[in-house]
Protein backbone atom coordinates (compact mmCIF):
# COMPACT_ATOMS: atom_id res chain seq x y z
CA UNK A 1 0.00 0.00 0.00
CA UNK A 2 1.40 3.03 -0.94
CA UNK A 3 2.51 5.09 2.45
CA UNK A 4 0.50 8.73 1.35
CA UNK A 5 -2.97 6.43 0.89
CA UNK A 6 -2.05 4.27 4.18
CA UNK A 7 -3.48 5.88 7.41
CA UNK A 8 -4.73 5.04 10.72
CA UNK A 9 -8.65 5.05 11.75
CA UNK A 10 -9.60 8.29 12.32
CA UNK A 11 -12.86 10.14 13.88
CA UNK A 12 -13.91 13.18 12.65
CA UNK A 13 -17.19 14.81 14.60
CA UNK A 14 -19.20 16.74 13.16
CA UNK A 15 -22.72 18.71 14.53
CA UNK A 16 -25.92 18.38 13.21
CA UNK A 17 -29.43 19.93 14.71
CA UNK A 18 -27.60 20.32 17.76
CA UNK A 19 -26.26 16.19 18.17
CA UNK A 20 -23.04 15.33 17.93
CA UNK A 21 -21.92 13.05 15.28
CA UNK A 22 -18.66 11.05 14.20
CA UNK A 23 -17.60 9.85 10.94
CA UNK A 24 -15.03 6.81 11.18
CA UNK A 25 -12.63 6.45 8.09
CA UNK A 26 -10.54 3.61 8.34
CA UNK A 27 -8.30 4.87 5.60
CA UNK A 28 -6.92 8.20 3.91
CA UNK A 29 -9.68 8.02 1.16
CA UNK A 30 -13.36 7.85 1.37
CA UNK A 31 -13.72 5.31 -1.48
CA UNK A 32 -10.98 2.97 -0.01
CA UNK A 33 -12.80 3.37 3.04
CA UNK A 34 -14.21 0.18 3.57
CA UNK A 35 -11.51 -1.93 1.71
CA UNK A 36 -8.51 -4.15 3.06
CA UNK A 37 -4.63 -2.97 2.44
CA UNK A 38 -4.45 -5.12 -0.87
CA UNK A 39 -7.76 -3.95 -1.89
CA UNK A 40 -6.26 -0.30 -1.71
CA UNK A 41 -3.21 -0.99 -3.32
CA UNK A 42 -4.85 -3.01 -6.12
CA UNK A 43 -6.94 0.24 -6.58
CA UNK A 44 -4.35 2.68 -6.13
CA UNK A 45 -1.33 1.11 -8.43
CA UNK A 46 -4.54 2.25 -11.63
CA UNK A 47 -4.60 6.10 -10.48
CA UNK A 48 -2.39 8.62 -12.22
CA UNK A 49 -1.41 11.52 -9.99
CA UNK A 50 -1.94 15.12 -10.83
CA UNK A 51 -0.41 18.07 -9.38
CA UNK A 52 -2.24 20.94 -9.66
CA UNK A 53 -1.54 24.78 -8.86
CA UNK A 54 -3.90 27.05 -6.70
CA UNK A 55 -6.52 28.24 -9.57
CA UNK A 56 -5.93 25.47 -11.95
CA UNK A 57 -9.00 23.04 -12.85
CA UNK A 58 -9.30 19.47 -12.46
CA UNK A 59 -11.69 19.49 -15.69
CA UNK A 60 -14.45 22.00 -16.77
CA UNK A 61 -17.58 22.26 -18.62
CA UNK A 62 -17.16 25.06 -20.52
CA UNK A 63 -15.27 25.03 -24.16
CA UNK A 64 -16.25 28.45 -25.49
CA UNK A 65 -13.72 30.51 -23.76
CA UNK A 66 -15.68 34.35 -23.78
CA UNK A 67 -18.56 32.31 -21.67
CA UNK A 68 -15.46 30.83 -19.48
CA UNK A 69 -13.66 34.21 -19.16
CA UNK A 70 -17.10 35.88 -18.33
CA UNK A 71 -17.66 33.12 -15.44
CA UNK A 72 -14.13 32.95 -14.39
CA UNK A 73 -13.81 29.54 -15.39
CA UNK A 74 -11.01 28.13 -17.50
CA UNK A 75 -11.78 26.93 -21.26
CA UNK A 76 -12.21 23.40 -21.01
CA UNK A 77 -9.43 21.01 -20.90
CA UNK A 78 -8.18 17.27 -22.66
CA UNK A 79 -8.91 15.70 -19.24
CA UNK A 80 -10.78 13.75 -19.14
CA UNK A 81 -14.45 13.67 -16.46
CA UNK A 82 -15.21 9.79 -16.39
CA UNK A 83 -13.07 9.33 -13.27
CA UNK A 84 -13.43 9.25 -9.76
CA UNK A 85 -11.14 12.56 -8.35
CA UNK A 86 -9.36 11.69 -5.04
CA UNK A 87 -7.82 14.58 -2.61
CA UNK A 88 -5.19 13.77 -1.26
CA UNK A 89 -3.77 17.01 -0.52
CA UNK A 90 -4.90 21.15 -0.84
CA UNK A 91 -8.85 22.11 -1.37
CA UNK A 92 -10.74 21.83 -4.50
CA UNK A 93 -13.24 24.28 -5.26
CA UNK A 94 -16.64 23.20 -7.25
CA UNK A 95 -18.26 25.57 -9.18
CA UNK A 96 -21.34 25.17 -11.60
CA UNK A 97 -20.91 26.00 -14.94
CA UNK A 98 -22.34 29.08 -14.81
CA UNK A 99 -19.47 30.04 -12.09
CA UNK A 100 -21.43 29.85 -9.17
CA UNK A 101 -19.36 28.18 -6.14
CA UNK A 102 -21.69 25.45 -4.12
CA UNK A 103 -19.04 23.80 -2.25
CA UNK A 104 -15.28 22.69 -1.47
CA UNK A 105 -13.03 19.44 -1.42
CA UNK A 106 -10.61 18.12 1.41
CA UNK A 107 -7.84 16.11 1.33
CA UNK A 108 -9.85 12.38 1.93
CA UNK A 109 -13.43 13.12 -0.37
CA UNK A 110 -13.46 11.95 -3.48
CA UNK A 111 -15.53 13.51 -6.28
CA UNK A 112 -17.43 11.63 -9.49
CA UNK A 113 -19.45 9.26 -7.57
CA UNK A 114 -22.56 10.09 -9.28
CA UNK A 115 -21.04 9.82 -12.91
CA UNK A 116 -20.16 6.23 -11.68
CA UNK A 117 -23.25 5.16 -9.86
CA UNK A 118 -25.53 6.91 -13.20
CA UNK A 119 -23.14 7.02 -15.79
CA UNK A 120 -24.98 10.03 -17.03
CA UNK A 121 -24.51 13.14 -14.05
CA UNK A 122 -21.85 16.06 -15.93
CA UNK A 123 -18.94 16.90 -14.09
CA UNK A 124 -18.53 20.22 -11.96
CA UNK A 125 -15.71 22.49 -12.77
CA UNK A 126 -13.12 21.61 -10.27
CA UNK A 127 -11.19 24.41 -9.41
CA UNK A 128 -7.54 24.33 -6.95
CA UNK A 129 -7.56 26.90 -4.22
CA UNK A 130 -4.06 26.37 -3.78
CA UNK A 131 -1.27 23.70 -4.85
CA UNK A 132 -3.15 20.42 -4.60
CA UNK A 133 -1.73 16.80 -5.12
CA UNK A 134 -5.29 14.62 -6.93
CA UNK A 135 -5.34 11.01 -8.13
CA UNK A 136 -7.79 10.26 -10.70
CA UNK A 137 -9.00 7.06 -11.19
CA UNK A 138 -10.59 6.23 -14.22
CA UNK A 139 -14.76 4.94 -13.68
CA UNK A 140 -13.56 1.72 -16.27
CA UNK A 141 -10.65 0.62 -13.97
CA UNK A 142 -13.24 0.38 -11.06
CA UNK A 143 -15.72 -1.53 -12.56
CA UNK A 144 -13.26 -4.09 -13.54
CA UNK A 145 -12.11 -4.48 -10.00
CA UNK A 146 -15.72 -4.49 -8.64
CA UNK A 147 -16.65 -7.42 -11.34
CA UNK A 148 -13.56 -9.56 -9.76
CA UNK A 149 -15.80 -10.71 -6.48
CA UNK A 150 -18.87 -9.77 -4.61
CA UNK A 151 -16.64 -8.47 -1.73
CA UNK A 152 -14.62 -6.12 -3.83
CA UNK A 153 -18.20 -4.99 -5.16
CA UNK A 154 -20.22 -4.59 -2.24
CA UNK A 155 -17.69 -2.47 -0.74
CA UNK A 156 -16.84 -0.27 -2.92
CA UNK A 157 -20.75 0.39 -3.44
CA UNK A 158 -21.10 1.02 0.33
CA UNK A 159 -18.45 3.88 0.33
CA UNK A 160 -19.83 5.37 -2.81
CA UNK A 161 -23.41 5.43 -0.90
CA UNK A 162 -21.64 6.37 2.65
CA UNK A 163 -19.91 9.20 0.53
CA UNK A 164 -23.19 10.49 -1.12
CA UNK A 165 -25.08 10.69 1.74
CA UNK A 166 -23.08 12.50 3.69
CA UNK A 167 -23.03 15.15 0.98
CA UNK A 168 -26.62 15.20 0.86
CA UNK A 169 -26.15 15.78 4.98
CA UNK A 170 -23.50 18.37 4.58
CA UNK A 171 -25.75 20.27 1.92
CA UNK A 172 -28.68 20.08 3.64
CA UNK A 173 -27.24 21.38 7.06
CA UNK A 174 -25.34 24.01 4.79
CA UNK A 175 -28.44 24.96 3.45
CA UNK A 176 -30.42 24.94 6.80
CA UNK A 177 -28.31 27.50 8.60
CA UNK A 178 -27.20 29.26 6.00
Amino acid sequence: MPKDLASETQAFPYVIGGKLNIYIRSQDCDLFKYLDDEQCANLTAKTETVQLAANEFVFGMISDEDSAEAAGLQAGNSRSAECFVIVEQGELELKTTSGRSIGNIFPGEIYGEEGFMDGKSKPLCLKALQPCKLRLLAYKQVHEFVSLSADNAARTHAAINDTLCLKIIRITHRRNHA
